[in-house]
């Protein structure tokens, strides 16, 4: 297991230093653009008797998703709950566009200028996870109170939205 875990804290030591490099090659050019840093799943190492991300546990649905602005000076953290379909949106918004109704997510812009007026309730969107066993949608509460994993959704495929 400290091999395992040895491991994985390389790679995501290479990935910090290629990411830094990525950086620098930015600025040296002047390019000072919105910069969005975010994993697809976090892994588990045993927790819960499993190793991988095939589950719906904290560790696999709390991942690494940052976003720097152009300007930015300082970090903020913020606790309400955030996921990878806020990407589009977010980035719409920021640009000046009108973000379609049936894009999924909602515009992190609120929370990246210090509100979160706009997100109360979002702890209770529910989590989609899509993977090789299928869609799973769960509500937050049911994630981490570690019951109803297992629930299924109706079909759904591309550019459909999974039943409510």
């Amino acid at each position: 297991m400290a091999q395992l875990l040895r491991l994985y804290d390389g790679e995501i030591a290479w990935n910090d230093h290629v990411f830094g490099e990525f950086r620098r090659q930015l600025e040296a050019r002047g390019v000072n653009a919105v910069t969005v840093v975010i994993a697809d799943h976090g892994e588990e190492f045993g927790e819960h008797g499993r190793f991988g991300h095939l589950s719906l546990y904290r560790e696999v649905l709390d991942i690494p998703f940052l976003i720097h602005l152009p300007g930015q000076t300082e970090g903020r953290r913020v606790d309400a709950p955030v996921q990878q379909a806020d990407i589009v949106p977010t980035l719409v918004d920021l640009a000046g566009g009108k973000i379609a109704e049936e894009v999924d997510g909602l515009s992190l812009v609120p929370l990246l200028r210090g509100s979160r007026r706009r997100f109360a309730g979002a702890d209770s969107r529910p989590v989609v996870s899509v993977s090789l066993l299928g869609l799973r949608r769960v509500t937050r509460a049911e994630v981490y109170g570690c019951s109803a994993i297992r629930k299924r959704c109706g079909p759904s495929g591309p550019g459909r939205r999974p039943s409510r």
